[in-house]
């Protein structure tokens, strides 16, 4: 089975276990500081490198799905999926993500997971031109991570999670797990 590539692609800075806990040691205050910088470099307020991203909770792509988020215009795909679930794709995921020309960032969130994920979530959407899909096993860690990196970065407070899917059955123990 082919193992994951903790990596982006394209421009994109390489990213492993030792990057993310130096984020995460940074913790909210280093990411509303990118923020800030961010804003004062674009104009943009912090709330608006995220907010004006068009974002995709999708689940597990097959390789023509990676295909059609790439004729849609897709420019970056996260992944949230961890080592044993890309493990037991039946294609090379990053492969084809990026033949298809798309960056990938490969965030991933298990059981373990903690703010430190939702941060670097924040990042590379605060980076994004143009659509992103976020996807997990089946968009629920995605809108959860989504949701957390929102209310880390100060954008909406914990209450405010129908503006991001409104309908979606919200799991707050995931949310708080991934926002504290």
């Amino acid at each position: 089975m082919t193992q994951p590539k903790p990596r982006r692609t394209a421009q994109a800075e390489t990213v492993n276990a030792g990057t993310m806990m130096a984020r995460a040691l940074a913790g909210a205050a280093g990411l509303a500081a990118m923020l800030a910088a961010l804003a004062l470099l674009t104009g943009a307020s912090a709330a608006q490198s995220l907010q004006n991203v068009e974002v995709r909770f999708e689940g597990v792509p097959d390789e023509a799905r990676v295909e059609a988020w790439s004729k849609a215009g897709v420019n970056h795909v996260v992944t949230l999926l961890t080592a044993e679930e890309i493990g037991a794709m039946s294609f090379d995921l990053d492969d084809a993500i990026a033949g298809s020309g798309m960056m990938s960032s490969w965030v991933p969130i298990g059981r373990q997971s903690g703010s430190e994920a939702a941060d670097y979530l924040a990042e590379i959407l605060a980076d994004a031109e143009g659509p992103v899909v976020i996807h997990c096993r089946s968009g629920t860690r995605a809108s959860h991570a989504y949701a957390a990196s929102l209310i880390r970065a100060g954008v909406i407070g914990p209450t405010q999670l129908d503006q991001i899917d409104p309908g979606r059955e919200w799991r707050d123990a995931l949310v708080t797990q991934l926002a504290e």
